[in-house]
């Protein structure tokens, strides 16, 4: 699995040169396929442990409000 740094990496490279036979655009799909799948694990995993922050962050007394974070919930203040 790779890393955030190495997607990063992978993605500054030049994109490999593909003919335009079918053959060799087919496995340019399957690659791109590859990749996005990849992609999509990762996200899943950051969001994952975003989700998991967020619960720490809560259990600690801070509440989430209007996108950033604040001490106790004063809203009813």
């Amino acid at each position: 699995m790779m890393t955030a740094k190495q997607l990063e990496k992978a993605n500054k490279k030049k994109a490999p040169k593909t003919n335009d036979t079918s053959v060799g655009l087919m496995r340019r799909e399957k690659e791109l396929f590859d990749r996005q799948k990849e992609l999509a694990k990762l996200t899943k995993e950051v969001d994952s442990e975003i989700a998991k922050v967020h619960e720490k962050i809560l259990e600690k007394g801070w509440t989430a409000q209007d996108g950033s974070w604040v001490i106790g919930d004063d809203r009813n203040q």
